[in-house]
C-alpha cells in the first residue's frame, strides 16, 4: 500500500510538473505576434545593413623567409647554448618588423593613399581609388596641405565647386619631409574652380585633374593624411601569420574597402620589406669600402711619391739594377716589410673595431675582419653575428628602448660585444709579438745592407719602400674588387611565393550569415523578454497553478466579455460567456449536496478591486432568475455601490439605510425590469460601513429574505481590504472566491487556502474569471463534461467581452416581466 502511495505521489507531481511547463509554454505563445515582429525586424535590420554597409575585401600575399646566415654550425651551437640565438626566435622577430610602423611608413612612400577620396551616393558614400577615380587630386608636396575634409560638386566637364566648412583643426602636413605642422590661417572656403587650376592658400596648394567624364551635380569630399598617423593605422591593419606549421612561410593580409587600394599596398609592402633587408645588408659592405678607402688614401699617396722618387733616382744617378748581393737583401728586407704591413693593418682593424664596440649604443653594422687578413673563424663568426643583431635592431626603428624586443636585442648585442673584446685582446697580443720578430730581423738584414756599395743602397731603400706600398696598394684593390662583387651580387632573404591577391566577394557584409544573425537575434530578443516578463510575472494564469496552491474546489469558469454591459447573461443569453455561468448555475447542485441540501444565500468576494467580483454576482443572480429562481441581488459593497448602475435603479434608499434603522426590508427592494430578479443596493456610503454590516439587523434581514427567495447573491467587498467579508460567511451557505485570470496575484491563493483550512470559509468555491484558455495552457471542465476551451474572460469592469453570436444580431435580452 506504502508503494502504491509512492507510486501515485509521483505520477501526481510527475503531471503537475507537464502540466507548469505546458503552462509556461502556453504563456509564451500569447506572445506570438511580438516574436514576429522582432523576427521581422531582425530581417528588415540584416537587410538594411547590407545594402547600406560598404563592402569589406580581403587581400593575402605569401613570402618565405630564407635562412641568408653563413655562420658556421659551430658557432650556432654555442650561441644557442648561450641563450641568445634562437632560429624561431629570429622567424619571430621578422613578423614584428612586418608589424613595424618603420616598414609601413616606408611603403606608403611608394602609393598614392595620402590623399583619400570618398564619392556620396544616394545609398552610401564609397571609397575611390586608382581606375574607379573621376579625377586626381594633384599636390605640392614641398607646400603645406590642411589635413580637413574638403567638398566638391562637379558643375560641368570644366568646373566644380569646392568646399571647406570647418575650418577649426589647424592640422597641416608637409609630405616633403614628413613633418606635421600647423596652419593658424585655415579659413572656411567656397569657390568656383576650373579643373587643372591650382587652388592656393597658405595651408594648402593643389589642383583636380579630370580622368574621365564626369557627372553632373555628383558629390565627392577628400582629405590629406598624415603619413605617420596612416603609417600606424596601416601597421595594426596587416595581419601576419604562419603559412604553414613549421614553416618559415608568411601569410600577409589586409581588408579595405578598395580592392585595387588593398592589391597595390600589399605588393609595395612585399617590395619595402625586401629593400629594406637588402639596405641592411648592404650596409656593412658600405662601411668595409669606407674603411678599405680611408687605408688606400694614405698608400695611394706614398706610392706615388715612392714612385717619382725611384724614377728620379735612377735617372740622376745611372743606376738601374741592383747587383745579386744586394738584390737578395732587397728580396728579404721586401718580405718582411709585408709581413709587417699586414700586421699593422691588422693592429688597425683591431684599433678600429675596439672603437666601434665601445660605443654607447652600436648602430652602424662593422668591417668584416677578413678585410685587414683576419682569419681566426671564431672572431669572423662573432662579427657576423653582430652585424646581424644590429641590422635586426635597426629594422625594428618604430620601436622604443623599453620595448622587450629591443632589449632582448640589446643584451644579445652587449654580450657578443663582451666576447669580441676578449677574442681581439688576444689576437692583438700575438701580432704585437710578431711584429717585434719581424723588427729584429729587419735589424739584421739592414746591418749587411751596410755592406753593399752606397749608391746600391740608397737605390734599394727607394724601390724597397716603393714595392712595400705597391703591395699594400694591390691587396687593398684586390680586396675593395672583392668588396664590390659581393656588394652587388646580395641578394635576399624573401621570396614571394604569392603576389598580392584580392577576392572580389566581399569577406563583409556577407548576406547569409547577416540574415541567420538578424533572425536570431530577431527571434531571442523578443523571445528572452517574454521569457523574462513570463517567468517574473506572479499572476494567476492557469487552472494548474489555482489548484497547485490551494485545495479549493472550482465553482466555474468565465470566459472574457468585450460587452459594454455587465449584464452579460441578461442581454445576451446565447453568449458565451451565458453558457459559463449557466455551467456555474449546474455547479451549485455539487455544492449544495456538500451543504446538507441547503444553498439559498450565495456571497460572492475577491482579494482586491478588478477582479470582477460584481460582474460574477450579477451574470450569477441573472443565470438564478433566468432558470425561474426567485432571486434577490444584495450589494453589500457599502463603500463602492454601483449594482444600482447595471439595472438604472436609484440609491437613495439601500442596504446602509436599512441596517441604521432608516428603512425597511420591503422599503430597499427594488423589482427589475427582468422577471425573477430583485435588488437591494448598497445604498448611501454610510460613515461606519463595518460596523453596520456586522449589526444584528443584517441577520435578520438575510433570515426573512430567505423566506422570500429561493436564491440571494450577496456582492461583497474585497477580503484583503476589509473583513466585511468575513462577516458576511458567517451568514452564508457558499461563498463564491473570484480570481481573475492574468490579473490576481499568485500570493492570495495561500490567502485562500488558508482561510479554507481553518474553517473561516467553510463552504467555498473558486470562481475563475477572465480566463483565458491559451494562456492558462489547457480547457477546464468541471463535473458536467463542459470544456472551457475557448476565448478570453473577464470580470470586474466594462467594454469587453467575447461572443459566439453575429455581430450586429438583436439578440433576445432575458424574460421581462409583464407590464
Amino acid at each position: 500500500m506504502q508503494l502504491q502511495r509512492d507510486s501515485n505521489s509521483m505520477y501526481n507531481r510527475s503531471e503537475e510538473e507537464s502540466l507548469d511547463i505546458r503552462n509556461f509554454l502556453y504563456r509564451i505563445l500569447e506572445y506570438w505576434k511580438l516574436v514576429i515582429a522582432g523576427v521581422l525586424i531582425g530581417l528588415i535590420g540584416a537587410w538594411l545593413y547590407i545594402r547600406y554597409s560598404v563592402p569589406t575585401y580581403k587581400g593575402k600575399t605569401i613570402i618565405l623567409l630564407a635562412d641568408g646566415e653563413k655562420s658556421a654550425p659551430a658557432m650556432d651551437m654555442l650561441l644557442l647554448s648561450m641563450g641568445y640565438y634562437n632560429p624561431r626566435l629570429k622567424f619571430e622577430n621578422e613578423v614584428l618588423i612586418l608589424k613595424s610602423v618603420n616598414l609601413a611608413e616606408r611603403v606608403l612612400k611608394k602609393v598614392p593613399f595620402e590623399v583619400s577620396l570618398i564619392g556620396e551616393g544616394r545609398v552610401r558614400n564609397v571609397e575611390l581609388y586608382g581606375t574607379e577615380k573621376p579625377f586626381e587630386i594633384e599636390y605640392d608636396p614641398a607646400h603645406p596641405q590642411w589635413l580637413g575634409e574638403y567638398e566638391v560638386t562637379i558643375l560641368s566637364q570644366n568646373e566644380f565647386r569646392i568646399r571647406i566648412r570647418d575650418a577649426k583643426s589647424a592640422a597641416s602636413y608637409l609630405y616633403e619631409s614628413d613633418s606635421a605642422l600647423s596652419c593658424s590661417s585655415i579659413k572656411e572656403l567656397e569657390q568656383i574652380v576650373s579643373f587643372n587650376e591650382w587652388i592656393e592658400s597658405e595651408c594648402y596648394k593643389f589642383r583636380l585633374i579630370p580622368l574621365k567624364k564626369l557627372t553632373e551635380k555628383a558629390n565627392f569630399t577628400f582629405k590629406f593624411q598624415n603619413r605617420k598617423g596612416l603609417a600606424n593605422a596601416y601597421a595594426q591593419q596587416v595581419k601576419i601569420e604562419p603559412a604553414a606549421k613549421s614553416s618559415s612561410g608568411i601569410n600577409i593580409e589586409l581588408t579595405g574597402s578598395s580592392t585595387e587600394k588593398i592589391r597595390d599596398y600589399l605588393n609595395a609592402f612585399v617590395q619595402s620589406y625586401i629593400e629594406f633587408g637588402l639596405e641592411l645588408k648592404k650596409s656593412a659592405s658600405r662601411a668595409t669600402l669606407d674603411f678599405i678607402n680611408e687605408q688606400l688614401k694614405g698608400i695611394e699617396d706614398s706610392l706615388i711619391v715612392a714612385e717619382n722618387i725611384l724614377q728620379t733616382y735612377r735617372s740622376s744617378n745611372l743606376v738601374i739594377d741592383i747587383q745579386s748581393e744586394a738584390g737578395e737583401l732587397l728580396s728579404r728586407l721586401t718580405e718582411i716589410d709585408r709581413e709587417s704591413s699586414q700586421n699593422q693593418l691588422k693592429l688597425e682593424y683591431i684599433k678600429y673595431l675596439e672603437n666601434q664596440l665601445n660605443q654607447r649604443d652600436l648602430k652602424s653594422e662593422l668591417v668584416q675582419p677578413t678585410v685587414s687578413g683576419i682569419s681566426d673563424p671564431v672572431i669572423i663568426n662573432l662579427v657576423t653575428k653582430l652585424n646581424d643583431l644590429i641590422s635586426q635592431r635597426a629594422r625594428y626603428g618604430s620601436l622604443t628602448a623599453d620595448n622587450p624586443v629591443i632589449k632582448e636585442l640589446t643584451l644579445q648585442i652587449a654580450q657578443i660585444q663582451q666576447n669580441i673584446r676578449d677574442n681581439i685582446s688576444g689576437l692583438r697580443n700575438v701580432l704585437q709579438m710578431e711584429q717585434n720578430t719581424l723588427k729584429r730581423k729587419m735589424q739584421q738584414l739592414e746591418q749587411q745592407l751596410s755592406k753593399v756599395p752606397k749608391s746600391e743602397q740608397d737605390l734599394l731603400r727607394i724601390k724597397r719602400k716603393f714595392e712595400l706600398n705597391q703591395t699594400l696598394f694591390t691587396y687593398l684593390m684586390q680586396k675593395r674588387a672583392e668588396v664590390g662583387i659581393s656588394a652587388a651580387s646580395t641578394q635576399t632573404d624573401v621570396r614571394i611565393v604569392e603576389r598580392a591577391l584580392v577576392d572580389n566577394i566581399p569577406i563583409s557584409p556577407k548576406p547569409g550569415l547577416t540574415y541567420a544573425v538578424g533572425l536570431m537575434l530577431g527571434f531571442i530578443i523578443p523571445v528572452g523578454f517574454v521569457l523574462t516578463v513570463v517567468y517574473f510575472n506572479n499572476k494567476v494564469y492557469s487552472i494548474a497553478e489555482i489548484e497547485k496552491g490551494t485545495s479549493v474546489p472550482i465553482v466555474g469558469i468565465v470566459g472574457h466579455s468585450k460587452r459594454d454591459s455587465n449584464l452579460v447573461v441578461l442581454d445576451y443569453p446565447k453568449s458565451i460567456i451565458a453558457e459559463n455561468f449557466r455551467g456555474i448555475r449546474a455547479n451549485l447542485e455539487f455544492f449544495k449536496s456538500t451543504n446538507n441540501g441547503v444553498l439559498k444565500v450565495i456571497a460572492v468576494t475577491s482579494s482586491i478591486p478588478g477582479e470582477g467580483k460584481t460582474f460574477v454576482s450579477i451574470n450569477l443572480g441573472s443565470v438564478l432568475a433566468m432558470a425561474g429562481k426567485k432571486t434577490i441581488l444584495i450589494g453589500a459593497d457599502l463603500r463602492k455601490p454601483k449594482i444600482f448602475k447595471d439595472f438604472d435603479l436609484l440609491n437613495e434608499k439601500g442596504l446602509s439605510t436599512y441596517l441604521s434603522g432608516q428603512d425597511s426590508a420591503d422599503e430597499i427592494i427594488q423589482h427589475t425590469v427582468y422577471e425573477n430578479l430583485d435588488v437591494i443596493s448598497g445604498g448611501p456610503i454610510p460613515p461606519n460601513p463595518s460596523e453596520l454590516i456586522i449589526r444584528h439587523e443584517f441577520e435578520v434581514l438575510i433570515n426573512q429574505l430567505k423566506q422570500q427567495y429561493e436564491y440571494i447573491i450577496i456582492d461583497t467587498v474585497p477580503v484583503l481590504l476589509v473583513s466585511d467579508s468575513i462577516e458576511i460567511a458567517r451568514l452564508s451557505d457558499l461563498m463564491i472566491y473570484v480570481i481573475r485570470a492574468g490579473f490576481s496575484p499568485k500570493e492570495v491563493l495561500r490567502s485562500i487556502n488558508e482561510k479554507y483550512q481553518s474553517g473561516i470559509f467553510k463552504n467555498l468555491g473558486i470562481c475563475v474569471n477572465d480566463f483565458n484558455a491559451k494562456k492558462g495552457g489547457y480547457g477546464y471542465g468541471y463535473g458536467y463534461g463542459y470544456g472551457y476551451g475557448y476565448g478570453y474572460g473577464y470580470g470586474y469592469g466594462y467594454g469587453y467581452g467575447y461572443t459566439d453570436e453575429e455581430e450586429g444580431e438583436d439578440v433576445n435580452v432575458g424574460k421581462k416581466k409583464k407590464k
